[in-house]
């Protein structure tokens, strides 16, 4: 007789670019679609290099962000670690997804290292619309991810960014520009735009930050 071998199948929790079918399974052939879900407390997040962002969440109370529930292969996963860049770009979690008013399922999830706030190209934002179109998903939350980009809490997250990757406390920070004591987190949390402080502040922020003007003034790709 033929013996049979099961394949152990996991959940993935979807919420990006493989949420569009057509693109999803020619990546994971194996996999089989489940559900679609919702994950609270969570919010979409473009990050990474300005004109080539992709998405992400990040946890946010009160939240919500649309999700397909897959099973996949454990080839289908080493796939998905490979192109997903895990574990240096993205890494794995797991988390539990509404998929009906009194159902639940816990997947694995991936989630990207944090990175700058910054816009996608026109091609990555037009397949996550068709995978959000295909599920009947409202395209607008992937709208709000757009319109949080021109907010002056996404450059002071990008701020954020740049001072932990330098090492420098708020208050360090403020020491060696000769800052008063506070302003920091003003400008992290967006409490003051950074695009509208004096060219001083920018300046002396600029040359302990060492970050790219692109990378706050940020600019939608034209392509």
């Amino acid at each position: 007789p033929t013996i049979r071998k099961e394949i152990l199948m996991n959940y993935y929790i979807a919420y990006g670019s493989n949420l569009y079918s057509e693109q999803f399974y020619q990546r994971c052939p194996d996999s089989v679609f489940v559900a679609s879900g919702v994950l609270k407390d969570y919010t979409l997040a473009f990050c990474g290099i300005n004109g080539n962002a992709f998405l992400t969440v990040k946890k946010q109370a009160g939240g919500s962000v649309p999700v397909a529930v897959y099973r996949i292969s454990p080839s289908d996963e080493r796939f998905l670690d490979v192109y997903e860049g895990y574990p240096n770009f993205y890494t794995k979690e797991q988390v539990v997804v509404e998929v009906n008013t009194d159902e639940t399922i816990e997947g694995t999830m991936y989630v990207m290292i944090d990175q700058p706030y910054a816009y996608p190209s026109e091609s990555y934002f037009h397949i996550c619309s068709m995978g959000y179109q295909e599920l009947g998903f409202p395209v607008e939350v992937l709208e709000d991810a757009i319109s949080y980009l021109a907010t002056s809490s996404a450059v002071g997250h990008n701020l954020q960014f740049y001072r932990k990757r330098m090492g420098y406390s708020q208050s360090k920070l403020e020491e060696l520009c000769g800052f008063s004591k506070g302003k920091i987190c003003k400008l992290e949390t967006g409490e003051r735009d950074l695009r509208k402080v004096s060219a001083d502040v920018y300046t002396a922020l600029k040359r302990y930050l060492r970050f790219e003007d692109s990378c706050i003034f940020l600019e939608k790709p034209r392509n």
